[in-house]
């Protein structure tokens, strides 16, 4: 799929994986911005409306419209962590997961399209200590 004249669409995605990832550097306080994630849900929108002409990249729609719900969580998530004092907590976790999840799909997307591998995650797998793993299970536990 790489270089199939999709050029305009990865450079709109590639911006929108920018601004997401400037939320994201932010930390906290992005919660604050979240009504800024309007102009990047239309963009992908405007995306996905010029890909809609190809079949084969229904699994790219799907993906887009996916990232469009997680971006709108987000947005939600920012409204009720201005209205509802008591379950900012919550939000900031909402908005973080929508957030990530939303981001995930952009480069989801851009890998399919520029035939670019994933990148790797950024949470590997740790081993268990050797310790660990030579003990013997404690039988007063069960």
């Amino acid at each position: 799929m790489a270089d199939d004249g999709y050029d305009e669409e990865i450079a709109v995605l590639r911006a929108a994986r920018d601004t997401l990832a400037g939320f994201d550097a932010e930390g906290a306080g992005a919660i604050r911005r979240a009504g800024e994630l309007d102009a990047v849900r239309e963009e992908l929108r405007l995306c996905a409306a010029r890909l809609s002409g190809d079949p084969e990249l229904k699994d790219v729609l799907d993906r887009l419209l996916l990232t469009d719900r997680a971006l709108a969580s987000a947005q939600k998530a920012g409204r009720r962590h201005r209205r509802m004092p008591l379950t900012r907590p919550l939000s900031h976790m909402r908005f973080a997961f929508s957030l990530g999840s939303s981001q995930g799909g952009v480069v989801w997307v851009l890998s399919k399209l520029t035939g670019e591998p994933l990148p790797e995650s950024g949470c590997p797998v740790k081993p268990a200590p050797e310790a660990a793993r030579d003990r013997a299970p404690d039988p007063s536990r069960d």
